[in-house]
């Protein structure tokens, strides 16, 4: 399934080169996975993709990242896994966070993040999803038109560097994406 969804969503080879080296990457211990909106699963078969989700993590936890998200706690507790909750950025954090990364037109942006006719200031609330849209800025200098945008054009720069650095083998590409996360 997760090799499906990387050749789906990217269409290209890179997607196919990614999906056949996971096996590789997951024994090494080089793979960060995150499951969003498990509150969002189907509630049809919401036991047997939480049965495939659990495997999986239980196989796979241990020396890789496995981050499961949700809104509200909406997972069986039988994951035995730590819970971290995101505390919001009020607008003074979100503010001094921009001028953090160093924007040059940290104001032009963070004006845009916080005009609730916009409809991104409860994303921009979220510390993850601030870094996202902020570096989107950064490279593109808009907004993107939503979270799904958001997140393809994340994946595809994580997948840009992946193969940068599987062509050179150069660890200090790995360690520049790292520090873009």
């Amino acid at each position: 399934m997760i090799g499906e969804t990387l050749v789906e969503q990217f269409d290209t080879d890179l997607g196919k080169q990614v999906f056949e080296q996971l096996e590789k990457l997951l024994a090494a211990g080089q793979v960060v996975f995150l499951f969003d909106s498990m509150d969002e699963m189907p509630r049809a078969d919401y036991g047997a993709r939480f049965e495939v989700l659990k495997r999986f993590a239980d196989q796979y936890s241990s020396n890789n990242k496995l981050i499961f998200a949700c809104r509200k706690l909406d997972y069986r507790e039988r994951f035995e896994s730590r819970k971290v909750i995101i505390d919001v950025f009020s607008r003074g954090q979100i503010k001094q966070f921009l001028k953090n990364m160093g924007l040059p037109d940290w104001k032009v942006l963070y004006q845009k993040l916080i005009d609730r006719k916009l409809g991104y200031r409860e994303l921009a609330e979220n510390p993850f999803f601030l870094k996202l849209i902020a570096t989107y800025w950064q490279e593109k200098q808009t907004l993107p038109e939503n979270q799904t945008v958001l997140f393809q054009e994340f994946s595809q720069f994580l997948l840009r560097n992946f193969s940068e650095i599987q062509m050179s083998g150069s660890p200090s590409l790995w360690s520049g994406v790292r520090r873009s996360l």
